[in-house]
């Protein structure tokens, strides 16, 4: 049997942001984050993966994954993604704090590719 092995973002984020993660990390976040991704890297993992339709992924930026995802292309690294939205009603959608509308399943392929297209 083989394994291969990925740092998780929401494990990543919740490290370095403790329980207040119902925000866009700072800069200073973010080093720590991207420290710990290269670490996990260098120890084997051979990617990342992110589940942003859970708690505290659903709350990470864009640019969060990408700052986050840029450790990855100098190992060969790979991106893996449980999207933002995977339908209609997504479970982290909250009308009142997220304004007009859910994201689409387009948009969150979307994020999806914008995260490798950037790294």
């Amino acid at each position: 049997m083989n394994a291969m092995l990925l740092v998780g973002h929401g494990t990543v984020r919740r490290q370095v942001m403790g329980d207040d993660v119902r925000r866009p990390s700072t800069a200073a976040e973010m080093a720590k984050m991207r420290a710990l991704v290269r670490q996990a890297l260098q120890e084997g993992a051979v990617g990342m993966s992110a589940g942003l339709e859970y708690e505290p992924g659903r709350w990470s930026t864009t640019g969060e994954l990408v700052e986050l995802a840029k450790e990855l292309p100098g190992v060969h690294g790979v991106y893996i993604s449980h999207e933002r939205s995977e339908g209609s009603d997504p479970l982290w959608y909250v009308p009142s704090q997220d304004g007009p509308g859910p994201p689409t399943l387009l948009d969150a392929v979307r994020e999806t590719i914008e995260v490798g297209e950037r790294t």
